[in-house]
């Protein structure tokens, strides 16, 4: 009887240890989309204003308190999809293109000058920088 038995075990154990090799590969798969996920496109709020060109503290706030930019919570840290910087971007060139194609547009006046130093980024560069960060 003891012949079949250890046959038995051996089977057993051969089932085991490729049960065993099939749990590590998959410890390894998840480890590994854990690692890729999407962490690197979130990016803080000071990253994002940058990009934008806006003020973290008062307007990016206001656009975020607003629901005009949504944020994702990482831990206790509102963080913001590169995606939905890119979105707020785009939906920025779009009212800007429309406002230049309106010749009934009334132009507004500033009080004060803008200051030399404030050029306009380029938002393609620095949509590019975020893309390469890793938060």
């Amino acid at each position: 009887m003891s012949g079949p038995t250890t046959e038995r075990d051996k089977a057993l154990v051969r089932l085991d240890t490729s049960l065993l090799d099939e749990i590590r590969k998959l410890r390894a798969e998840v480890r590994s989309a854990v690692r890729s996920r999407p962490t690197a496109q979130l990016l803080s709020k000071r990253a994002a204003g940058r990009i934008i060109g806006i003020d973290r503290d008062e307007t990016l706030g206001r656009l975020i308190d607003e629901g005009q930019i949504k944020t994702v919570l990482v831990g206790q840290h509102q963080r913001i999809p590169l995606a939905e910087v890119e979105r707020f971007v785009a939906q920025g060139e779009q009212r800007k293109s429309r406002l230049q194609q309106s010749s009934t547009t009334k132009r507004r006046v500033r009080r004060h000058p803008k200051p030399a130093h404030s050029e306009e980024p380029d938002w393609e560069a620095e949509l590019a920088k975020a893309r390469k960060l890793r938060v």
